[in-house]
């Protein structure tokens, strides 16, 4: 089964983000024993919750260990690195793991699905004209 290795540790900034002081990994079982180092000195803003969607789901919560994975994994697809589908796919596997209720599962998963599909449409239109 896929598993957060390390533990999340950081120092929480002046402007809310949070900064990793020490690397932590997440296996990937089922796919090839894969390992994902979130390396130090990254920066992540825990989940990003709009304002009004807070009063289902909180931006620190069980799901902050997967939320600061998808942050970094966004990172790397900005990069050009691994596609937006990975990095929504491994956040919403992280947060069966960490045991995310189903309810905040589907409302943060399809919360990312939706903003990759807004950046997806903003960038095809911005082409057009």
């Amino acid at each position: 089964m896929s598993s957060f290795t390390t533990s999340l540790k950081g120092e929480i900034l002046d402007n809310g983000n949070l900064l990793i002081t020490e690397e932590f990994d997440y296996y990937r079982e089922e796919n090839n024993d894969e390992v994902i180092k979130v390396p130090s000195g990254f920066e992540s803003d825990f989940a990003s919750v709009p304002f009004l969607f807070r009063i289902f789901v909180s931006p620190i919560g069980r799901h902050s260990k997967p939320a600061v994975l998808h942050d970094y994994l966004c990172e790397l697809y900005h990069k050009g690195e691994v596609s937006r589908d990975f990095c929504d796919e491994v956040f919403n596997e992280a947060m069966k793991v960490k045991k995310v209720s189903s309810f905040h599962r589907i409302i943060l998963f399809y919360g990312v699905r939706t903003y990759a599909f807004y950046l997806k449409c903003k960038n095809f239109l911005r082409n057009k004209i």
